[in-house]
């Protein structure tokens, strides 16, 4: 007898499970994760998911810590509610930007793997290291999805005029350089041009030369992760620099966060915030709520701290707001990270978000089904 299928998520992944339900016919109201006022959370099955096949959805965002927490104690729960299989789909999987030892900073990767241990199955989207799969002792996955890629393509060159002679594609590093060569041969561009930069301090990076020529081509920056746009920008000013006639990117995971930055003198605060001490210096904690608002504009924000009274100024700096002002003409991300309607509507001049929900749809009904996977495409 086969065993039912039940699709859950956390609450950023609900969108996607929505529709995923909707698509399957299931029930989609299986799992609540209740909220303390604290923010601790408890999991809880509300209907029995025993010999079922329980496939979790659950992108890492916007808090990874605290969805790392989350997938954990989901996966208790699932082990005090005994179904048949375990299958995690993080469609953005945090953590894996620190993959190998720095002197003496944590791997975070191989502490996230751990999280995994007892999950039958993970399957994820362009996990940021290929490398990463060998910290894991569960069967993983990450997928790539290029049949939405090269529909977009095919679309962009036909609006422009455009046949595979006329586009180049961009990998922002050495280490994108691969993923751009796989890229160009899965949507049918000619070329590829690669940027060499060098990272200072985590986080952040230095574009310094373009390898490739693009003069009078369209660029198409790829990459997985868009975090502040930093990377992005200099690599999309260093090919107009030297002759790109457009450039757009293509990024599987639109994190978009705020830049934390000194305010300028000119720069008026709009707010007040009261923090117990300086003494810390964690910013980006002591300003976690902050950095969560909605608002596609910088905001200037006075910091007193409590004990001292001191007081600083720090402008948060909305990625949206860097891309507008840059030379990209459009950004594409995949709704690995789901975007609300809103969200996608305030943003519409320069940004475009694709659906992978099929692709999902069928690493679940070929999971479920216990068809091999091969026929979809792998990192």
């Amino acid at each position: 007898m086969r065993s039912e299928l039940i699709v859950v998520s956390n609450r950023t992944g609900k969108k996607i499970a929505d529709q995923i339900c909707k698509d399957f016919e299931l029930d989609n109201d299986v799992l609540e994760i209740m909220r303390f006022n604290d923010t601790e959370i408890l999991p809880k099955f509300k209907k029995s998911v025993r010999n079922a096949d329980v496939f979790y959805i659950c992108p890492f965002y916007p808090d990874p810590k605290g969805r790392l927490v989350e997938t954990m104690l989901v996966e208790d729960a699932l082990r005090c509610s005994v179904p048949e299989r375990k299958i995690a789909i993080p469609t953005y999987l945090g953590f894996m930007r620190s993959d190998k030892p720095e002197g003496r900073t944590s791997i975070n990767v191989r502490k996230v793997a751990e999280t995994f241990e007892n999950w039958n199955y993970v399957a994820s989207f362009h996990i940021h290291n290929i490398g990463s799969y060998a910290a894991f002792r569960c069967p993983i996955d990450s997928f790539l999805p290029m049949r939405e890629y090269k529909r977009y393509v095919e679309e962009y060159m036909k609006e422009r005029g455009l046949d595979k002679n006329e586009i180049v594609i961009v990998a922002p590093d050495f280490g994108r350089a691969a993923y751009a060569e796989k890229f160009a041969n899965e949507v049918g561009a000619d070329k590829i041009a690669i940027i060499y930069k060098i990272r200072p301090t985590p986080g952040e990076a230095r574009a310094l030369h373009l390898l490739g020529d693009v003069k009078g081509k369209s660029c198409i920056i790829v990459d997985d992760i868009i975090d502040t746009g930093g990377t992005l920008i200099e690599a999309a000013d260093i090919c107009k620099n030297n002759g790109a006639k457009d450039v757009i990117a293509i990024m599987t995971h639109g994190i978009f966060s705020k830049k934390i930055r000194p305010a300028n003198k000119n720069e008026e605060p709009s707010e007040t915030i009261y923090i117990e001490t300086f003494e810390y210096d964690d910013l980006k904690e002591e300003l976690q709520r902050a950095m969560y608002h909605i608002g596609f504009e910088p905001k200037t924000y006075r910091v007193i701290a409590e004990d001292t009274k001191e007081e600083r100024l720090y402008t948060l700096e909305p990625t949206e707001h860097r891309i507008r002002k840059s030379v990209i003409d459009k950004v594409v991300t995949t709704d690995t990270i789901p975007r609300s309607n809103w969200y996608l509507e305030q943003n519409k001049d320069w940004l475009t978000q694709i659906t992978i929900i099929p692709t999902i749809e069928e690493i679940i009904d070929r999971v479920h089904h216990r068809k091999p996977i091969h026929p979809l495409i792998k990192q």
